[in-house]
Formats: C-alpha cells, structure tokens, sequence
C-alpha cells in the first residue's frame, strides 16, 4: 500500500526536439497541408515556427469572426473609414499578432499534460533526426487515413504463418510492420522483409569512399543491389534467442539470449556491433525505448536492467521481484519500466530513481505474467499471462480496472489500437481476439476513487467487452501490432500437432 501511495506522473508529453509546423498540427484532414508540411529538432526552429506561422481556423471560430466585425461597423460610424485607413502591413502584424499568442497557448496546452513528468524528471534522450525523424513524419501522414476503431469497426487482421519452423522461439515486427524478425533455437536471428523491397547491405567502404555524400542522399543511395535478399540471416548467440525487437528508426536490432548476453545487430551491414553482459543468467526479454537510446532487458535472475546502447555497461538494475523477470515494457512517456515476473505480479518503475512506484497482484497463483501493454495515453497498462486472463491495471491509482475473460489457454500477447478504442490479444489457443474498451474512458474519467474491479465470471464464461475472435487452424499467435492506420498484424509459428506442442 505505501508503494502504491506513490505519485505516478503517467501523462505523456510532446518531445520537445520533434515539431511539427503549426499548419500541420491543427489540420490534420486538409490534404493540401499534410503534403507541405515540415518537421524540425531544433528548439529555435519552434520559435520561429510560433511566430512566424498562422494555424488554419476551425470553422466555427472563423464565422465567429467574421461576424464580429460587422456588429461594431453597424455600432460605430466611423470604423469602416479607421479599417480602410490601416495599412494592409498593421492587419497582417496585429492578425500575425493576434494568432501567435493564441497558437502558443494551444501548443502549451497540448505539450503539458497535466500528470506528465516535470521537465526536471524526464528522461534525457538525443535529439530526434534522421531515420526516425522519418518514420515518424511517415505515420504523422498516415494519421489521415486511420481507421476510428470499435466494437462495430473492427480491425482488419493480417496474420502471418511460419511453417515447418518449430525451432523458431520468437518473433516481432517493426514499428512500420514491413520487417520480421525471429530468433531460434539455434542461436540464430532471421529478418523478413514483408513488402515488395528486399533487404540490401551498405555499400564496402572502397565504394562508398567514392560517394559524395550531402544531405539529399538517401539511404537507398548507399545500399548495394547485389545483396538484395528477402531474408538475411544473423549467427552470433552461442544459446537459443528468447527476445528480438527492432529499434524505431529500423536501423538496429536487439537480440537477447540463453547465454546470458544481449546482442546489438546492425540492420545496414546485418552483422553484431555490440555484446552487451551483465546477467549471470539467461536473459528472456528485451525491448528498445520509444526514444531509441535506451533498452531494458529481463532475466532469469530476477532482475531487470536498463542499458544504454552507446554504453556497454548496466545504468540501472531494478530488483524486487521473487522470481524470473520475464517481460519488460517502456512507458510511453519513457519516464516508467513495467516488468512482469513468475511470482504472478507486474511491478512499475521509475527510471530516474530506479525504485518501485508500482505493484499490481491479481493473477493467479504460480501463474506466469507473460506479456504487458501500455494504453498509448499512458494510463492504463494490460497483463496477461498463464491464468488465461487479461488484466487492465490504473497507474494512477493502481487498481485493476477490468478483468477480460476468453482465452482458453496461455497468453503470449497484447495491442492497443492507435487510439486505444480496441485491445487484440493472441495465445496458445491459437486465436486473436479483439476486446471492445469503451471501460477506459469511463474509468479515466471517473471522479472518485477507483478501487480493484471484483471478478464475477465464473470459469468459462467470456467478459461481454469480447467483440470478435479471429481462429486460426493451428497457430499459437507469438505476437502482434497495429499499424499507424489500425491494421492488425499477428504472426506464428504452425503446429502440426498442438498436443505435442
């Protein structure tokens, strides 16, 4: 209880190296902008950008305004002749004026959220540019074709089938969903091109000496066609791979292993750059920051460690745990690591003073938490496990809010829709379900205090918040994701006989 009694900043905040032109963030829907618009890293750039740039009005505003001014001309005899007067550079100055001060109160109040971090307890992260700095204009754009989810606008679910590949021991997609990767259980990691583009090495280096390289090279420019392949193959691990997760600009890749090691694979020339050592047991899980510097990793020893990747040394060690650590998952805020463990509970972190802020307990016993999630709002997180149940804890006050019943057997997965309307989980009873979270908003905007929702189900009945199963023939679902526009991609491995699986 007094661990519980902790304050959680979990509101999220506006990067402040990532803007975007001010046309852009107020007119999402106008086509015309979304093809002009701009991004910047630098905290100059928005100063200008604040100043130098008018957001589009929204309708009502707009007639608002131009109403007003034929009130005063009917009022006032001589208004018609002191407009004419104005030169046109005071209109435009006062209007610039006038907008400038009302687009920053709005860009204020969109960056602070209330129970976001104060700037003095954020995780300090490098500038954002480059690859990621693409990325995510390219999902910024793809926002105007996103589908309003729920539960009478389902996902449309992709499912990919691994077949004849027992040995493959996980798998995960990249942020933009046109990779794969597995790891094995012959210590090696493939990656899988998913579109029509093939998978290149860089250039050699005689070769690239040759190149003059500015800023409108793309990375296209530096590729070699003659490596093209739509699978590359990464040996390095001396153990089985448990865990591989691909950074979000793509450029690398987190592997970890039974060999106690984690390994940093490069996705230019597909060869390992960095082994990292700290766990004296086998590591089962890794992921990267939203932010890209950092990754935590989870492990048999129960601990959970945070890693910087330009470092090859543990910058934090989170231990309380009773038992395996087997999971980890970044806050969206990135001020907060969520881990879950053998010993039936889900604890939340705090990066900045390493302590525990949060213990979830409700699973069942000597049942195994398997998988987290984060609502992309920052203020609910869902677990799921071996007791079959998904389970939809509130940071705030860290309760359970909700208890989804369905599954008829493990769970290895979860996703939230990109606004969070939908949850889709995946398990060993080779389903996808996809769960109705109209419960959220009411939970968020509950005025009271909440407290831990009863379980009232009996066993084998489905939570009514179940609203459709997607079956597949014998395909365990190992993982899944939504992408920018909330499609649904899942993927496993096929079992040819599940009772020997």
């Amino acid at each position: 209880e007094q661990v519980n009694s902790t304050k959680v900043y979990w509101g999220t905040y506006q990067v402040i190296e990532v803007r975007i032109h001010v046309d852009f963030v107020f007119n999402l829907k106008d086509p015309d902008n979304l093809q002009k618009s701009d991004m910047d890293t630098s905290e100059d750039t928005l100063a200008d950008t604040q100043t130098n740039h008018i957001a589009p009005k929204s309708p009502t505003k707009e007639k608002a305004q131009q109403n007003t001014p034929k009130l005063e001309h009917k009022n006032d005899a001589n208004a018609d002749e002191n407009e004419q007067n104005k030169l046109p550079d005071e209109k435009t100055g006062v209007a610039e004026e006038n907008e400038a001060s009302k687009r920053q109160r709005q860009l204020k109040k969109q960056l602070d959220h209330p129970d976001a971090p104060p700037k003095e307890g954020r995780l300090k992260h490098p500038p954002i540019r480059g690859r990621l700095l693409q990325i995510k204009r390219e999902a910024l754009r793809d926002a105007k074709r996103r589908v309003a989810l729920s539960a009478k606008s389902l996902p449309s679910c992709c499912a990919y089938t691994f077949f004849n590949a027992l040995r493959i021991t996980c798998i995960s997609f990249s942020v933009d969903g046109k990779l794969a990767a597995t790891g094995c259980s012959d210590s090696s990691v493939r990656i899988w091109s998913l579109t029509t583009e093939q998978l290149m090495c860089m250039l050699p280096d005689k070769e690239l000496s040759s190149i003059d390289i500015s800023s409108a090279t793309q990375l296209e420019d530096i590729l070699d066609p003659s490596t093209a392949a739509t699978v590359k193959i990464l040996r390095g691990h001396s153990g089985a791979v448990t865990s591989v997760n691909f950074s979000p600009d793509k450029l690398f890749l987190l592997s970890s292993s039974v060999d106690h090691t984690v390994r940093l694979w490069s996705m230019l020339t597909f060869t390992n750059i960095v082994c990292y050592r700290g766990h004296n047991y086998p590591v089962w899980h890794v992921e990267f920051s939203p932010l890209n510097l950092y990754f935590a990793t989870a492990s048999f020893d129960h601990t959970a460690r945070l890693w910087s990747t330009d470092q090859v040394y543990t910058k934090r060690i989170f231990a309380g745990h009773l038992s395996d650590v087997n999971c980890v998952k970044f806050h969206p805020n990135c001020n907060y690591l969520a881990t879950g463990s053998t010993d039936k509970s889900c604890r939340l972190w705090d990066i900045q003073r390493g302590s525990c802020v949060r213990v979830f307990q409700g699973h069942r016993q000597v049942d195994t938490v398997h998988v987290l999630e984060f609502t992309h709002d920052g203020r609910f997180l869902a677990s799921g496990g071996d007791d079959w149940d998904i389970m939809i804890w509130d940071l705030g006050s860290g309760c359970r809010v909700k208890v989804l019943h369905g599954h008829s057997d493990v769970i290895f997965s979860l996703a939230f829709s990109q606004e969070d309307s939908v949850l889709a989980s995946g398990g060993a009873d080779n389903t996808v379900r996809v769960w109705d979270c109209n419960f959220l908003q009411s939970a968020a905007q509950a005025t009271t205090t909440l407290h831990d929702e009863p379980d009232l189900l009996r066993p084998g009945e489905c939570s009514p918040e179940l609203a459709v199963t997607y079956y597949t023939k014998s395909t365990p679902v190992y993982t899944l994701h939504f992408g920018s526009t909330n499609y649904l991609l899942a993927a496993g491995i096929f079992v040819a006989h599940p009772e020997k699986h």
